[in-house]
């Protein structure tokens, strides 16, 4: 069984890993284990990989490369190097970063959190196709010297790509695969010396075996997410274009096409001289044939060298080490083919008999991860560093200071403790918030009297924790409970959400194309979600009809009539146009088309929408009803049961999906008073067949609320349901669906994430999208063929 997958993203190829049989693969690309990090856009498609990096030179304004140093950054902080790409790169609100395509004869303006999204999400679908089965455990390696806004970026990546996802910093990933695949070759107290230079990035990590405990602790990490082997391309592009304008008297730079082919010539240079000791940087197109030599190319190189050993440098004088405290280099990253780096190293570390170069160890590492936190293989764990000092100023002004390195967890003990107005606090590490680390690493707390500062690595993400804890004055009993003890001093607490549903709906077009063209690209949007609700407690929770029809997520809400009369006053028809709804109402019986019971027309401005339904009992719904779709509602054809079938237009028709996709609604799915469950059984089993479309069922499933009685009847239907095998096309399940969650959960794990959350949530994957909440449950965002058979 497959049980965990793990990302390599990397500036210039990425890799992706599945740990399955009790052991890490790379998957390959085409018989390569590693891809281009490229996506370019066309007239016609958007290409990944290497497809997307054979056409940049024809098209390098629409094509999207190194997006890993743009991730989590602002416009300023990449001004010095925007003229490295070729693509436009503005500045959108805020300081982000915007970049600038043509897709299909539309201009279109994507974040760099969308690019990387489209990355992974292909990567995540290699991965998946490769499995036969949808992993829900994912790590995915960053550079150690990521700061907080670039983690989280790469997390909101992955949430748009439609997954969640967790992090490891890229050395620890490689220190976790050195000793998986040399078992007993670090011994205890020994000191590993990680070097990785990739595409875009460098990290130098220091890292020590604990035998007793099994783990590794990192004492040392220094890097640059701004010098890799792109800034080795860069300054053999700089160099001879400067060469080029010399000689020809020409500006190179003018020319985006020419320039791509000078950039891809001088890439190709770089890597043979790995291998050779000269050769010949030609530039289809124009007269430019110029003969570079290694030497040559290790001086117009020399400020990097000199800074990637600095890094070194660096890295053994925090801990106050030297070259003699090493006894392992671990090379890591193709930017480390270079002779020259490996000749720095072996002058600085004489004493090392070999320097090993490990192969796509930071995929393999990750993917380890991703096993060891699904609970399937225990690896050793690792300690990591915060890699920046920071600050933290408290309200009497007092600050305190940390410096780099800062272990994770941060304080040693259990417990540490603080005076503050002469009252003793006690703050226990158990408490989490996730106060995010800004940029300027400084948190003033106006309103907290007591503060404690604590440190977590929560999922490879660091978090600042500022804790509120309230005393009596002169008492030392114990902290109540530690109430009210945890404030998160944050302006917007779901600040990364929103960003998420915001670049959801900046790439719903862009992902809808996609899917036109890619029928197995799992970068979907959400067609459809529909929520019906009849009990007034879960609509409690979830917030009043106008925060309802304002979510993102929700394309269709039923709801009774008689729950909007008495809990809402206002016009609802004039709410649903303001957010941008079609209001129907469906009493309990409809003739005809367009007639209600009273002989009156429905709610519905539409020419082209059509309500016909008819009841066999029940009060009246209402539909609100996304206006960007067209809507049938068909009459019930099955006798025996309150259905409701809806047929929905979609305008961005898809390959993968139908023109017209039907949804069943069952209303009140089981009498609870009838006793014969075997009939009620039979019904809804016939609906879940014959249908062949999204079925969702709508009552009251929390097993609290029912008699034994009742739960009785329920049990034995869902024991029908199971014997019948209908659930294998049963899609929406209440969280609290007595004996279906548990089924759904031992046999579709990906469905539902997180069965004690009763906050309505979205849950992504390839082929699904799953509102929740803990009454009553929706739909959608899925082929039903595409559901593999029960395990």
């Amino acid at each position: 069984a497959t049980v965990g997958v793990g990302i390599d993203l990397g500036t210039s190829t990425s890799s992706v890993a599945i740990y399955k049989d009790k052991k890490p693969t790379i998957i390959q690309f085409k018989d390569l284990l590693s891809t281009p990090s490229c996506v370019a856009f066309t007239d016609n498609e958007v290409l990944f990989g290497s497809d997307a990096k054979e056409q940049l030179p024809n098209n390098p304004r629409n094509t999207i490369y190194g997006v890993k140093r743009l991730i989590g950054r602002k416009f300023e902080d990449i001004e010095p190097e925007m003229s490295h790409w070729p693509f436009e790169i503005t500045k959108g609100e805020g300081g982000n970063i915007m970049l600038t395509i043509t897709y299909k004869g539309q201009t279109e303006k994507l974040t760099p959190e969308q690019i990387v999204a489209m990355q992974l999400a292909e990567l995540k679908n290699a991965a998946d196709c490769a499995a036969g089965t949808i992993t829900k455990h994912v790590v995915i390696s960053v550079p150690a010297d990521y700061n907080n806004a670039q983690r989280q970026a790469t997390l909101d990546a992955a949430a748009i790509a439609g997954f969640q996802a967790s992090l490891i910093s890229e050395p620890a990933a490689t220190i976790l695969h050195y000793d998986f695949d040399n078992e007993g070759d670090l011994q205890a107290n020994m000191n590993v010396l990680v070097f990785d230079l990739g595409g875009g990035t460098i990290d130098v990590s220091i890292v020590t075996r604990n035998q007793k405990t099994n783990s590794f602790e990192v004492k040392a990490t220094s890097g640059s997410t701004r010098m890799g082997g792109i800034d080795f391309t860069n300054r053999l592009v700089k160099h001879f274009t400067e060469e080029f304008e010399k000689k020809n008297k020409k500006d190179f730079t003018s020319d985006p096409k020419a320039l791509c082919r000078l950039r891809e010539a001088c890439e190709k240079a770089k890597i043979q001289l790995s291998s050779s000791h000269q050769t010949d940087i030609k530039v289809e197109g124009i007269d430019f044939t110029i003969n570079v030599s290694r030497e040559e190319f290790e001086r117009i190189c020399t400020a990097l060298f000199n800074q990637a050993m600095a890094h070194v440098s660096t890295c053994l004088h925090d801990p106050e080490m030297d070259n003699s405290s090493i006894q392992r280099v671990l090379l890591v990253g193709y930017s480390t083919l270079i002779p020259k780096i490996r000749k720095l190293l072996t002058d600085l570390f004489p004493k090392i008999k070999q320097i090993e170069r490990l192969k796509h160890a930071v995929a393999y590492g990750a993917v380890m991860a991703a096993a060891s936190r699904a609970g399937y293989s225990r690896f050793a764990s690792v300690i990591d560093v915060y890699p920046r000092p920071f600050v933290v100023k408290y309200r009497n002004e007092e600050e305190r200071k940390f410096a780099k390195n800062f272990k994770i967890p941060g304080f040693t003990g259990d417990k540490t403790s603080r005076t503050t107005r002469q009252k003793e606090v006690r703050v226990d590490k158990k408490f989490r918030s996730g106060l995010c680390i800004e940029k300027e690493f400084w948190t003033r707390a106006d309103r907290v009297d007591a503060l404690m500062l604590c440190l977590s690595h929560i999922e490879q993400k660091v978090s600042l924790q500022i804790m509120e804890a309230e005393t009596a004055a002169g008492n030392k009993r114990e902290l109540e409970e530690y109430k009210q003890m945890i404030r998160m001093l944050k302006s917007d607490p779901t600040a990364s959400d929103e960003i998420v549903d915001n670049q959801l709906k900046e790439v719903e077009k862009t992902a809808a194309n996609l899917c036109n063209t890619r029928p197995d690209y799992s970068f979907s949007p959400s067609l459809i979600s529909i929520l019906y609700h009849n009990a007034r407690s879960v609509v409690n929770k979830l917030g009043d009809l106008d925060n309802l029809l304002g979510s993102v997520h929700l394309d269709i809400l039923c709801i009774t009539e008689s729950w909007c009369k008495e809990c809402h006053t206002s016009n609802l028809k004039e709410m649903a146009e303001q957010k941008g709804f079609t209001m129907f109402k469906c009493d309990k019986k409809v003739e005809g088309d367009n007639v209600n019971e009273s002989g009156n027309e429905l709610d519905n401005d539409d020419d082209d929408e059509i309500v016909r339904c008819m009841w066999k009992k029940g009060g009246g719904i209402l539909l609100f009803i996304r206006k960007k779709y067209h809507c049938v509602i068909v009459p019930n054809i099955f006798n025996n049961c309150e259905c409701l079938a809806i047929d929905i237009k979609v305008s961005d028709s898809t390959a993968k999906f139908p023109k017209w996709i039907r949804l069943c609604v069952v209303y009140r799915a089981f009498d609870y008073e009838d006793d014969h469950y075997q009939s009620q059984a039979d019904c809804l089993s016939y609906i879940v067949k014959s249908s062949k479309h999204p079925v969702v069922f709508v009552g009251d499933f929390n097993s609290k609320h029912l008699s034994k009685h009742k739960r009785k009847t329920v049990d034995r239907i869902m024991d029908k349901f199971v014997a019948d095998n209908c659930l294998t096309h049963l899609i929406n399940c209440p969280t609290r669906f007595h004996r279906g969650i548990d089924w759904l959960l031992t046999n579709y794990p990906y469905c539902i994430r997180d069965p004690t959350i009763i906050e309505p949530m979205t849950i992504h994957s390839s082929n699904i999208t799953f509102l929740k909440s803990d009454h009553s449950g929706i739909a959608f965002d899925i082929d039903p063929a595409a559901l593999p058979s029960p395990r």
